[in-house]
């Protein structure tokens, strides 16, 4: 094989040149002259196709597994999130529906129609609060007005076929004058006397 530059070995290999006098004042390149064999790139960095070198990649078992389990932790996790990401949207859409319903139910309760409201209520109101008023004023007149007035006169009876239909209705008592109240009074008492006897 041809023999290259450290400068021409470290572009056909892909490293620096740093890299090369690394490897070679190690002793894992060897280079007679200060030229290094194309051979000797091959062997410690791959083979070199058309003036790139294509590395040697032997994967380490133990760092591949502890970077699978990484992989599987992470998506383990990921999972986790998207199901909380899911419920978090659940419970938003919940508490909008539950805002609104409570929203909708204020502007029934303050009635924020934009059409103006009936006064039909209102008139019904005042038309049984006027028909009380007029009712308490008749009343408290009429108080007033039965004091000065005497009693009307008692209504008699006309007999009919009852058993005691033959029975003298008693005369009327003018409460307003003191003989009549007087002969009650003696009257009550004769009763007195007939019925204790």
């Amino acid at each position: 094989m041809a023999e290259v530059t450290k400068s021409e070995a470290a572009r056909l290999a892909g490293v620096t040149r740093q890299t090369i006098h690394r490897k070679v004042k190690s002793g894992a390149l060897s280079a007679t002259g200060g030229k290094i064999d194309t051979s000797e790139l091959i062997r410690v960095f791959g083979s070199i196709s058309d003036g790139t070198v294509t590395p040697k990649l032997q994967p380490d078992a133990a760092v591949q597994t502890t970077l699978q389990a990484r992989v599987d932790g992470l998506e383990s996790q990921l999972a986790v999130t998207r199901e909380q990401l899911a419920d978090t949207n659940k419970d938003r859409d919940e508490w909008r529906d539950i805002a609104k319903e409570a929203t909708s139910n204020v502007k029934l309760i303050t009635d924020q129609r934009s059409t103006p409201r009936s006064n039909e209520n209102m008139m019904i109101f005042i038309g049984l609060a006027f028909l009380v008023g007029i009712g308490v004023t008749y009343m408290m007149l009429r108080n007033d007005v039965t004091a000065e007035m005497p009693l009307p006169e008692p209504v008699e009876v006309i007999p009919s076929q009852e058993p005691n239909a033959g029975m003298p209705l008693p005369e009327p008592v003018d409460v307003g004058n003191p003989e009549a109240t007087d002969e009650v009074e003696q009257g009550a008492d004769v009763t007195k006397a007939v019925t204790t006897e």
